[in-house]
């Protein structure tokens, strides 16, 4: 799945929890705190991505969330993403 992040929480479970959003929907959802804690991209509002995941559903209030797999920046933000890590990569063999 691919779109922007937005609502995004992270409470002191350690789990993390934000929208999905694209030009016509919105999807709630959780990263488990074993999750969030291996992405190498922290979720930010505004942030675009592609996620991987499971689809369930929310019984406390009868909605679908996606259970997050992986999370990865896409469009803009990955470009950026590699530039800095390039840039700290350039950075460290310097020093």
């Amino acid at each position: 799945m691919r779109g922007e992040l937005g609502r995004v929480s992270r409470p002191a479970s350690g789990h993390v929890y934000f929208d999905v959003k694209d030009d016509r929907a919105v999807l709630s959802s959780v990263a488990w705190k074993a999750v969030a804690q291996k992405m190498s991209v922290q979720p930010e509002q505004g942030l675009e991505v592609i996620l991987t995941g499971r689809l369930t559903t929310f019984a406390g209030q009868s909605r679908y969330q996606l259970v997050v797999d992986t999370l990865e920046p896409a469009g803009e933000g990955a470009l950026m993403m590699t530039g800095l890590a390039i840039e700290k990569l350039s950075i460290k063999t310097l020093f």
